[in-house]
């Protein structure tokens, strides 16, 4: 007869034998090996470490619980991470680390040859990790805090990156076979590293890509008017992501006619089907080899985005932009496009004095429109007329809960508000909110679809009902 205290020393014995086999397997990863250098997981390690020895060290233990418990905290935070957040954080930490394998994943699916084999044997191991039971931990400290398995973050709980759902979605995976097919369809889909929660991208010199969590992509749908040039955009984005050929675009036109946000809604439109932005100034121009590099293999579409494009006279970086999009030995991925953006047609100043030299004016305005004829295709942005910025305003007011009405309307409304206030939203006059709109655009920037905006916000802002 096995006598209870014979059963405990063996289920102790057999919970150190488990950590020590896991420490060695730890210890033996070799696609996800980076993961060793990680800060919350070397707490976990040194744990793990101290429970495969004969005689725990409690305090060491201890220690290291606690400065897991804060650090996951902060992710937590940070990432807006809910439920188990040791497990969610290991997810994350397993998507984020952009190896060899990640990024074969990302190009060649599930054709993956000997790296299966290799990622099999680490993922293996990484779920062990995720699944170690946090309550054995606590009662080894004798501790009542569930703050690791039952975490509700308060920072940032009522925002979602894009993927986070997705993410969510492996977290109950039981099986390692069935996790690592869906690891590698997540790297293929939405991709590893910095893709892993973002569509939009900022470029370091010394960091390489980060992502940018609060982007306003914008809606198309809210841009009114510039139907031909949102046809041609939607064409030759549709056919860059297909794969088909397509050109590199500038668009050229009136300050507040919406063409930065033309471009930034494209990712919104394509960002299932693989489409990322990353918006460059022109000073990093020259570090576009090295972007080159970090892009071509990825499989994904990016658009490398120069906003509020124009180049003094005395500036030398337009010479990297025409070797760029025509004219250098290295080739463009057939993954990146360029779209720019621009106030004025001609992208580079002139100068006084080639404006009144005859010899070499021909020559210098040939050098500098040739930039521009560089782009496949130039989309001209026109200031609109004074109804189509009212038509804007009305469009902008209907979106935003505002009821443009005639006056009779309006006292129709006023005189049954409490039944119909829910129905009709913010009501106004057309006639006051047409002519506030018109002042409103003399008196500040003209009409324009950013002049109109401004407006509505002004008047969402201050209205009373």
């Amino acid at each position: 007869m096995i006598t209870p205290q014979i059963s405990l020393l063996n289920s102790q014995n057999s919970i150190k034998l488990r950590f020590k086999k896991l420490l060695t397997d730890l210890n033996r990863l070799i696609l996800y090996r980076n993961l060793l250098d990680n800060k919350i997981i070397g707490y976990l390690t040194n744990i793990i470490k101290e429970l495969a020895e004969d005689e725990a060290n409690e305090s060491i233990v201890e220690k290291n619980y606690y400065e897991l418990t804060h650090d996951l905290i902060i992710n937590a935070e940070k990432e807006n991470l809910s439920g188990n957040i040791l497990k969610s954080y290991i997810m994350n930490s397993i998507l984020k680390d952009e190896n060899i394998f990640a990024i074969s994943c990302e190009k060649h699916n599930h054709n993956l040859e000997s790296l299966y084999e290799l990622a099999f044997r680490d993922i293996s191991v990484l779920k062990r990790v995720m699944d170690i039971d946090t309550k054995h931990l606590r009662t080894l400290l004798d501790s009542n805090d569930e703050t690791i398995e039952n975490y509700t973050p308060t920072l940032y709980k009522d925002e979602k990156t894009v993927f986070s759902e997705y993410r969510e979605e492996l977290l109950d995976i039981d099986s390692v076979p069935e996790l690592l097919d869906s690891i590698i369809e997540y790297y293929y889909k939405i991709g590893s590293g910095e893709l892993v929660d973002h569509v939009a991208f900022k470029w370091d010199d010394k960091k390489g890509f980060s992502g940018i969590k609060y982007c306003d992509l914008g809606n198309m749908g809210s841009i009114v008017g510039y139907n031909y040039q949102k046809e041609i955009l939607l064409k030759n984005t549709s056919a860059f992501i297909e794969g088909n050929p397509s050109n590199n675009i500038l668009l050229v036109g009136s300050r507040g006619t919406g063409k930065s946000s033309l471009v930034k809604s494209l990712v919104k439109e394509y960002y299932l089907d693989g489409l990322r932005i990353i918006e460059l100034k022109k000073s990093q121009l020259k570090d576009f080899d090295l972007i080159i590099d970090n892009l071509r293999n990825r499989n994904k579409k990016f658009i490398v985005f120069l906003d509020d494009l124009s180049f003094e006279d005395n500036e030398t970086e337009y010479k990297e932009l025409k070797s760029i999009l025509e004219g250098s030995l290295e080739k463009k991925p057939e993954n990146v496009i360029i779209y720019a953006t621009s106030n004025r047609r001609n992208l580079i100043k002139e100068s006084w004095s080639e404006r009144e030299s005859e010899i070499h004016s021909n020559d210098s305005i040939n050098e500098k429109m040739s930039l521009s004829d560089r782009f496949g295709i130039t989309l001209s942005f026109y200031s609109p007329t004074q109804e189509e910025y009212l038509n804007m305003v009305k469009k902008l007011a209907t979106e935003n809960g505002i009821n443009p009405c005639n006056q009779d309307d309006v006292k129709f409304y006023s005189m049954n508000i409490g039944k119909l206030s829910e129905q009709t939203g913010r009501i106004m006059a057309w006639e006051t909110l047409r002519e506030d709109a018109i002042k409103w655009g003399i008196s500040q920037n003209g009409f324009s679809g950013r002049t109109a905006k401004q407006f509505i916000d002004y008047i969402i802002g201050t209205y009373k009902n």
